[in-house]
């Protein structure tokens, strides 16, 4: 009887330290997953951190670029007005260069042709012309070359003038 209950002791106190063994077990794995739970959540605190650190970075980023694009364009523009506005005078010299080359192929070299031909005509033909009505027609060519000379002159001087005001 005696070895009965030694034998139940026995069995009771091997169950007992098989249920320590597992409850030992368990709370070793408890605590393993509580430490595993603990740095996973510090890694993703850290990691949290830095993320709000890289978006700042960027949204400081892409503020500057939107500032640089403004910036951009604002020049963009004003480029683009510099090129009209000289795009514009180029016209207008254009249209100077042009009105001299009327006056100089048409106004200008009809009264040297007529002082070369008088003089040619006075040269050739000494009886034919007085020097009386040469010297008149020459003069009179003479003054009417002066006048597009001076008109040539006062286009070009109002048109410099206008220039150096858009300056």
């Amino acid at each position: 009887l005696l070895r009965i209950d030694n034998l139940n002791k026995t069995t009771r106190l091997r169950s007992t330290l098989a249920e320590n063994r597992q409850q030992r077990l368990i709370v070793t794995l408890a605590s393993v997953g509580l430490l595993l739970v603990s740095g996973l959540s510090y890694v993703l605190h850290r990691l949290n951190k830095l993320l709000r650190q890289k978006n700042r970075q960027v949204e400081d980023i892409a503020d500057n670029l939107g500032k640089s694009n403004a910036e951009v364009k604002a020049l963009s523009e004003d480029l683009e007005q510099k090129v009209i506005q000289r795009t514009e005078r180029l016209e207008e010299q254009n249209v100077l260069l042009r009105k001299y080359a009327f006056y100089n192929a048409h106004k200008l070299r009809g009264p040297l042709a007529r002082i070369l031909g008088i003089t040619h005509l006075v040269k050739m033909e000494q009886e034919t012309i007085s020097e009386t009505e040469a010297l008149t027609f020459i003069e009179q060519s003479a003054q009417e070359m002066d006048t597009v000379i001076r008109e040539i002159n006062n286009s070009l001087n109002d048109y410099t003038e206008q220039d150096d005001k858009e300056q």
